[in-house]
Protein backbone atom coordinates (compact mmCIF):
# COMPACT_ATOMS: atom_id res chain seq x y z
CA UNK A 1 0.00 0.00 0.00
CA UNK A 2 2.21 2.76 -1.23
CA UNK A 3 1.88 6.26 0.19
CA UNK A 4 -1.08 5.35 2.40
CA UNK A 5 -1.39 7.75 5.32
CA UNK A 6 -0.20 5.96 8.43
CA UNK A 7 -1.69 8.43 10.86
CA UNK A 8 -5.37 8.56 9.85
CA UNK A 9 -6.26 6.18 12.74
CA UNK A 10 -4.28 6.69 15.92
CA UNK A 11 -3.68 4.34 18.85
CA UNK A 12 -6.78 5.69 20.68
CA UNK A 13 -9.11 4.85 17.79
CA UNK A 14 -9.41 8.48 16.66
CA UNK A 15 -9.85 8.90 12.92
CA UNK A 16 -8.21 12.08 11.62
CA UNK A 17 -10.03 13.21 8.48
CA UNK A 18 -8.25 16.55 8.33
CA UNK A 19 -6.85 19.17 10.71
CA UNK A 20 -10.37 20.13 11.83
CA UNK A 21 -12.35 16.89 11.88
CA UNK A 22 -11.61 13.92 14.13
CA UNK A 23 -13.97 10.96 14.58
CA UNK A 24 -13.63 9.67 18.15
CA UNK A 25 -15.34 7.30 20.59
CA UNK A 26 -17.36 10.08 22.26
CA UNK A 27 -18.64 11.66 19.05
CA UNK A 28 -22.31 12.61 19.04
CA UNK A 29 -24.53 12.86 15.98
CA UNK A 30 -25.06 16.58 16.61
CA UNK A 31 -21.27 17.14 16.41
CA UNK A 32 -21.31 16.21 12.71
CA UNK A 33 -23.36 19.26 11.79
CA UNK A 34 -20.39 21.64 11.86
CA UNK A 35 -20.29 22.54 8.17
CA UNK A 36 -16.77 21.15 7.69
CA UNK A 37 -17.88 18.02 5.79
CA UNK A 38 -20.31 17.11 3.04
CA UNK A 39 -22.47 14.16 4.05
CA UNK A 40 -25.74 12.33 3.56
CA UNK A 41 -27.86 10.92 6.39
CA UNK A 42 -29.96 7.78 6.51
CA UNK A 43 -32.29 7.42 9.50
CA UNK A 44 -33.08 3.72 9.96
CA UNK A 45 -35.96 4.70 12.32
CA UNK A 46 -34.89 2.26 15.05
CA UNK A 47 -32.37 4.39 16.93
CA UNK A 48 -29.67 4.00 14.26
CA UNK A 49 -28.50 6.85 12.05
CA UNK A 50 -25.95 6.47 9.28
CA UNK A 51 -23.85 9.39 8.08
CA UNK A 52 -22.17 8.85 4.71
CA UNK A 53 -18.97 10.79 4.06
CA UNK A 54 -17.84 10.23 0.48
CA UNK A 55 -14.65 11.14 -1.31
CA UNK A 56 -12.55 12.35 1.57
CA UNK A 57 -9.13 12.94 0.06
CA UNK A 58 -6.18 12.09 2.29
CA UNK A 59 -2.81 11.99 0.60
CA UNK A 60 -2.99 9.86 -2.54
CA UNK A 61 -6.18 8.11 -1.41
CA UNK A 62 -9.92 8.73 -1.49
CA UNK A 63 -11.79 7.47 1.55
CA UNK A 64 -15.45 6.58 1.91
CA UNK A 65 -16.34 6.69 5.59
CA UNK A 66 -19.75 5.73 6.96
CA UNK A 67 -20.52 6.59 10.55
CA UNK A 68 -23.08 4.54 12.45
CA UNK A 69 -24.77 6.23 15.40
CA UNK A 70 -27.04 4.54 17.92
CA UNK A 71 -29.17 6.78 20.11
CA UNK A 72 -27.12 9.66 18.58
CA UNK A 73 -23.81 8.30 19.96
CA UNK A 74 -21.13 6.93 17.66
CA UNK A 75 -21.30 3.15 17.54
CA UNK A 76 -19.05 2.24 14.65
CA UNK A 77 -17.27 3.35 11.51
CA UNK A 78 -17.11 1.63 8.14
CA UNK A 79 -14.06 2.59 6.08
CA UNK A 80 -13.23 1.94 2.45
CA UNK A 81 -10.53 3.58 0.36
CA UNK A 82 -8.90 3.49 -3.04
CA UNK A 83 -5.90 5.13 -4.66
CA UNK A 84 -6.68 8.38 -6.47
CA UNK A 85 -5.70 6.74 -9.80
CA UNK A 86 -7.70 3.58 -9.12
CA UNK A 87 -11.20 3.31 -10.53
CA UNK A 88 -13.99 3.86 -8.03
CA UNK A 89 -16.20 0.93 -7.13
CA UNK A 90 -18.70 0.07 -9.86
CA UNK A 91 -21.10 -2.87 -9.98
CA UNK A 92 -20.63 -3.19 -13.75
CA UNK A 93 -16.95 -4.11 -13.26
CA UNK A 94 -17.29 -5.81 -9.86
CA UNK A 95 -15.29 -8.99 -9.32
CA UNK A 96 -15.26 -11.02 -6.12
CA UNK A 97 -11.48 -11.53 -6.36
CA UNK A 98 -10.93 -7.75 -6.45
CA UNK A 99 -12.93 -7.33 -3.24
CA UNK A 100 -11.09 -10.19 -1.55
CA UNK A 101 -7.84 -8.52 -2.61
CA UNK A 102 -9.12 -5.28 -1.07
CA UNK A 103 -9.72 -7.16 2.18
CA UNK A 104 -6.10 -8.38 2.09
CA UNK A 105 -4.92 -4.80 1.41
CA UNK A 106 -6.97 -3.50 4.32
CA UNK A 107 -5.46 -6.16 6.62
CA UNK A 108 -1.95 -5.21 5.48
CA UNK A 109 -2.68 -1.57 6.24
CA UNK A 110 -4.07 -2.44 9.68
CA UNK A 111 -0.92 -4.51 10.31
CA UNK A 112 1.16 -1.42 9.50
CA UNK A 113 -0.85 0.62 11.98
CA UNK A 114 -1.43 -1.88 14.79
CA UNK A 115 0.61 -4.99 13.93
CA UNK A 116 -1.75 -7.93 14.55
CA UNK A 117 -3.62 -6.40 17.50
CA UNK A 118 -7.30 -5.74 16.74
CA UNK A 119 -8.90 -5.35 20.20
CA UNK A 120 -8.13 -2.27 22.30
CA UNK A 121 -9.49 -0.47 25.36
CA UNK A 122 -11.40 1.88 23.00
CA UNK A 123 -12.92 -0.89 20.86
CA UNK A 124 -12.20 -3.23 17.95
CA UNK A 125 -11.02 -2.85 14.37
CA UNK A 126 -10.71 -5.33 11.53
CA UNK A 127 -10.96 -5.87 7.80
CA UNK A 128 -13.95 -7.80 6.44
CA UNK A 129 -15.54 -9.15 3.30
CA UNK A 130 -19.33 -8.99 3.39
CA UNK A 131 -20.59 -12.02 1.45
CA UNK A 132 -24.12 -10.62 1.28
CA UNK A 133 -23.16 -7.08 0.28
CA UNK A 134 -20.20 -8.30 -1.82
CA UNK A 135 -17.88 -5.55 -0.55
CA UNK A 136 -14.73 -5.39 1.53
CA UNK A 137 -13.98 -2.76 4.11
CA UNK A 138 -12.70 -1.95 7.56
CA UNK A 139 -15.06 -1.93 10.54
CA UNK A 140 -14.17 -0.03 13.69
CA UNK A 141 -16.49 -0.35 16.68
CA UNK A 142 -16.22 1.65 19.85
CA UNK A 143 -16.65 -0.71 22.81
CA UNK A 144 -18.31 1.76 25.12
CA UNK A 145 -21.02 2.48 22.55
CA UNK A 146 -22.26 -1.01 21.64
CA UNK A 147 -26.07 -1.17 22.00
CA UNK A 148 -27.35 -3.58 24.60
CA UNK A 149 -30.93 -4.00 23.51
Amino acid sequence: MQNLPDSIIDSLGNIHLNHHVIIHKNLLFDDINNGLLDYDIYDVKNGYLWVYLDKINIGDFNFQINLCFYQKKIWGVDIKFFHKYEKEFCWETWQKEQELNKQRQYNLWLNQLFQTKRIFAWGKIGAYYDFKGQRAGIWLSYQNQIPTG
